[in-house]
């Protein structure tokens, strides 16, 4: 989650630049800069077995009909969001969570295969109806966007603290007044959270939280790690998958807050496409496969029981 300085020819897809990030901070992707660098890490080695994903009968019914010549579900997605979209290190092959989940929605619906193309993310959502079926982005749901996009809710996505395995400096996620924080610069946390969560502690009378600012997320964990900071804090998918990456040197603590829904965008038009992927992600929530591929990215927190289309944000 990061404010951006929006160029004029970026302003002319305004729709597409309200990702990941809370309402609040509703003006950008992480990956549409530099925090994209930091919140990208090396890619999980572990899989996840799709030979376990068979299509479900009343989904495939309800797949259109140009969808089903074309035996493929097409998603575009900005590839610099780890752990939901990235790239391998080959450089060029996408992976991540929702990479992962819109091949098996793919399958669900009786398809052959689920494709993801690397898109800017400024391109993407106009694309959405056309060169791709799918938008699967880290996009979160904004009440613009529902004006012309279905959004198909299956998460929240919020902000999320990590500290070094059995907390040993005794960090409190509900009073981290006085705790030393590493923190992404130009992240939604380093600009919006600590300094609103400081404002808290200076009305209390408590000490300010000690704001470390480092360029990367990844310059972050060794610190935490070290004992040389309490915390780290980031988007709640980028936490998981750092804990994850971590091997059991760190934990997250605390829940998850400043959420806002992360959905699959289906364009309006579509509407029995957007039936069909529903109806699939529906299929998968309940089987519990859904959850088992964000699993595999340490992603699977607050998934929901069964797709939400078009929640209200207020």
């Amino acid at each position: 989650m990061q404010k951006l300085v929006i160029t004029a020819a970026i302003a002319a897809c305004a729709l597409a630049l309200t990702a990941c990030g809370t309402p609040a901070s509703d003006t950008g992707k992480p990956g549409d800069s530099k925090d994209s660098a930091g919140q990208n890490p090396a890619t999980t080695t572990e899989e996840f077995d799709f030979s376990t994903i068979k299509p479900d009968p009343e989904v495939v019914k309800l797949v259109p009909k140009d969808v089903k010549e074309r035996d493929v579900l097409r998603n575009g997605a900005s590839t610099d969001y780890a752990p939901l979209e990235m790239l391998k290190e080959d450089g060029t092959t996408p992976t991540g969570a929702e990479v992962d989940l819109t091949k098996a929605i793919a399958l669900t619906m009786g398809l052959k295969d689920g494709t993801t193309t690397t898109e800017t993310f400024a391109a993407l959502l106009p694309k959405v109806g056309s060169t791709y079926d799918i938008g699967a982005s880290g996009f979160t749901v904004t009440a613009e966007r529902i004006k012309t996009y279905d959004m198909l809710a299956f998460k929240n996505m919020g902000t999320l603290f990590a500290v070094k395995k059995g907390n040993p400096s005794g960090f409190n996620p509900d009073d981290p007044c006085g705790a030393t924080v590493g923190v992404q610069t130009g992240s939604y946390q380093e600009e919006d959270v600590l300094p609103r969560l400081n404002k808290e502690c200076i009305a209390a009378g408590k000490p300010e939280i000690k704001i470390q600012k480092e360029d990367l997320v990844n310059m972050v964990i060794p610190k935490v790690i070290s004992g040389q900071y309490d915390a780290v804090i980031a988007d709640d998918p980028v936490t998981a998958y750092n804990v994850k990456k971590a091997e059991g040197q760190l934990e997250t603590v605390g829940k998850i807050f400043d959420t806002t829904p992360l959905a699959i965008v289906v364009n309006k038009k579509s509407q029995d496409l957007s039936k069909a992927v529903k109806a699939a992600m529906d299929s998968l929530m309940k089987s519990g496969k859904f959850k088992e591929i964000m699993a595999v990215y340490g992603a699977d927190g607050d998934i929901y029981s069964e797709v939400k289309l078009n929640p209200d944000t207020k």
